[in-house]
């Protein structure tokens, strides 16, 4: 099997796992500790085809527990709890403005309290400050 075979199907078993974990929410360790026996025991019976198999499965098992952390990332920025409230932040444009026809977008980061960034949408000529 040529290389780029081998990685065609790293790259499918990767995606493979992220959907996976995505519809059935499966423990991403669970999976992954079997994805981890399954593997071994195919790359100890010394046949390259097989070994590939059980490397796919590992490498199903790491794309569920990529997709798992990036959820609970998601699920700990603290700026998602602000949707839908009245709030007084402080902080930095932390990017170049985004000059539109009308408005422009600022993107705010830096709070002292808070850990992430905001996108604001405001009239281009406005006096803040």
């Amino acid at each position: 099997m040529s290389v780029g075979k081998i990685l065609f199907w790293f790259s499918i078993s990767f995606i493979t796992g992220v959907g996976i974990n995505s519809f059935f929410n499966v423990a991403p360790l669970l999976l992954l500790g079997a994805a981890l026996w399954i593997g071994l025991l195919l790359i100890l019976l010394r046949r390259k085809k097989l070994a590939i198999v059980g490397l796919c499965f590992f490498v199903l098992a790491f794309g569920a527990w990529y997709h798992h952390q990036a959820l609970v990332e998601i699920d700990n920025n603290s700026v998602q709890d602000l949707f839908g409230k009245e709030v007084e932040l402080t902080g930095k444009v932390v990017e170049e403005p985004d000059l539109r026809s009308g408005r422009v977008k600022l993107t705010v980061g830096s709070f002292d309290s808070l850990k992430g960034k905001i996108l604001i949408t405001m009239p281009r000529h406005y006096n803040y400050g």
